[in-house]
């Protein structure tokens, strides 16, 4: 019999669309994505990487290597026509591909800052645009209207702002917003929107930290864990954020360098964009909308109405009663 989990994460049928998936988060994300079932198509500058494409075959789940330069428009403009051409159902979408260029502020050349944003904020725009386009004339699911998924990358730095990267930052902040927008415009139509923004991730594009000495041990000082983020970490984020329930779960990912910031609880379409900060232990807390219940609070202690509750490899996830078909996830690691 499939447990409350298993049908509330199961991807079985669907078919991801992933960029930046060769390596790294992206790669993790796709392979996530695989691991709950759901076929991926990866998009690559060209076929020589083949080992995401292996992972998920392993997998017992289909997987396809659609070529293009993200860098020139003109490709990203044709890339959902020549997919979705092909027969390919795209109910998710995950937008993980990006560059990084490194300058003072006020020497950066206009050619990088133009580069980056393409590759980071206007082929993400235009993804959005083009799968979103196609998702929403995508049958509703018969039980909550579900009709798509996009997940974007957005970073720490949407945030924070960073030293040296300034159109990094630009773009990455710029998916923030386009990633609230999307939602506030497509909710209520069945496509969910979310973000995750990695912290401090031990990926190639993070190489010029972790080999500066000092700056490393400054990022290093601040994680209460005391390493850096790792691409598998985002698994589970990943997946949360395609479920098939009119529950959204929107958030960002665990920046280690703060106290767990877990995920924010919406239901119906609605984000609410409130943050619920974990403790350093197994316990936690959910902060929501004024006028809404905390369902979870120090473990497993309900306050207001009943439901069913569920554990299962550190994933807290629970029913609310008076709302069946609403689930709602959280996701903590303990220090």
């Amino acid at each position: 019999m499939s447990t409350i989990l298993e049908k509330l994460f199961s991807l079985e049928g669907r078919t991801a669309v992933v960029t930046g998936g060769t390596r790294g988060i992206g790669q993790a994300m796709a392979v996530s994505l695989a691991e709950a079932g759901s076929d991926i198509i990866l998009v690559q500058r060209d076929e020589s990487n083949t080992e995401t494409k292996t992972q998920v075959e392993a997998l017992g789940k289909k997987a396809i290597i659609y070529t293009a330069d993200l860098s020139n428009q003109e490709e990203v403009e044709s890339l959902s026509g020549r997919i979705l051409a092909d027969g390919h159902d795209v109910s998710i979408l995950v937008t993980c591909a990006g560059i990084q260029r490194r300058h003072p502020a006020h020497k950066f050349p206009m050619g990088d800052w133009d580069e980056v944003l393409q590759v980071n904020l206007k082929t993400v725009w235009t993804l959005c645009r083009d799968f979103g386009a196609y998702m929403l004339t995508r049958s509703p699911n018969s039980v909550n209207g579900h009709r798509g998924s996009i997940v974007n990358v957005a970073s720490l730095v949407s945030f924070q702002g960073g030293i040296t990267v300034p159109a990094y930052a630009a773009a990455k902040g710029g998916i923030a917003q386009l990633t609230k927008a999307l939602s506030n415009e497509w909710a209520s139509q069945g496509v969910n929107v979310n973000a995750i923004a990695p912290g401090y991730v031990a990926t190639d594009m993070n190489e010029a930290l972790i080999n500066n000495p000092e700056r490393a041990a400054s990022i290093l000082a601040r994680i209460p864990a005391g390493r850096w983020g790792t691409p598998d970490d985002f698994k589970g984020a990943t997946y949360r954020r395609d479920l098939q329930t009119k529950a959204l779960l929107m958030g960002r990912h665990p920046e280690q360098g703060e106290p767990h910031v877990l995920m924010c609880l919406a239901n119906n379409g609605t984000c609410f964009p409130r943050l619920a900060t974990g403790l350093t232990d197994a316990r936690f807390q959910i902060a929501v909308e004024p006028g809404r219940t905390p369902l979870i609070t120090h473990g497993v202690m309900w306050r207001g109405g009943s439901g069913i509750f569920r554990s299962s490899d550190g994933v807290m996830s629970c029913v609310h009663a008076h709302q069946p078909k609403v689930g709602y996830a959280v996701t903590s690691r303990a220090k």
